[in-house]
């Protein structure tokens, strides 16, 4: 419905629609008191390439994953994936029943070209409504629909100070990705034809960006 900017804005802002309000007053992160998962408590299986179903043993878990990963064809089943590296996805990426979040704690997010996404972030748990996070102190670039890069990503995308880059048209050979997602993060870097967002409050009442107020 609006697009205010900290600061100012470049490039073709012309045919946004709406407009870009500039100068706008920076707000306080709605999701500050999000703590995500500390590694350093947790016990890490060296990364690599991984495929096929993975994930925490019980539903709605945290596994961790130590190193530069890459998930390849994978399905990602209910939990918390916590990479200490840089994570690369590839192929087909599922988030399974229940949903998924995907934490990258110290590295960079990519997506090869081709990929496709299906991620849907967890409706309860302490993470409920992220589908990508990044802590506060990691200020790595998350990179999405790079080349032709399709599907969809269904949640919030939390990194209040990492850049996010959508790059290369919004994936035009295959219709690009349906981005269902509200977006708290440091810098967004729009390189996309078109891009459009439909916000993951306003379609999933759960959403932690949603506030319930009883009045008289």
């Amino acid at each position: 419905g609006s697009i205010g900017v900290v600061g100012g804005d470049s490039g073709h802002t012309g045919d946004s629609n709406p407009a870009p309000v500039t100068g706008m007053a920076a707000v306080s992160n709605p999701l500050a008191s999000v703590i995500p998962p500390d590694p350093t408590k947790l016990t890490c299986t060296a990364g690599g390439t991984l495929t096929g179903s993975v994930g925490p043993a019980v539903a709605g878990g945290t596994v961790c994953y130590s190193g530069n990963v890459t998930l390849k064809n994978v399905t990602l089943r209910q939990g918390t994936f916590v990479f200490t590296g840089n994570v690369t996805l590839s192929g087909s990426i599922t988030s399974g029943t229940g949903g998924s979040t995907i934490d990258i704690d110290s590295g960079a997010l990519s997506i090869s070209t081709g990929t496709t996404l299906a991620l849907i972030a967890p409706t309860t748990g302490t993470y409920s409504g992220i589908a990508l996070m990044e802590p506060v102190t990691n200020t790595n670039q998350i990179t999405i629909q790079k080349g032709d890069a399709s599907g969809s990503i269904t949640g919030i995308i939390y990194a209040p100070s990492a850049e996010l880059f959508l790059q290369d048209s919004g994936g035009d050979k295959s219709g690009g990705l349906t981005l269902v997602t509200d977006l708290i993060v440091g810098t967004l870097f729009d390189k996309t034809a078109t891009l459009s967002l439909q916000s993951y409050s306003s379609v999933v009442p759960s959403s932690p960006l949603v506030k319930v107020a009883l009045v008289e």
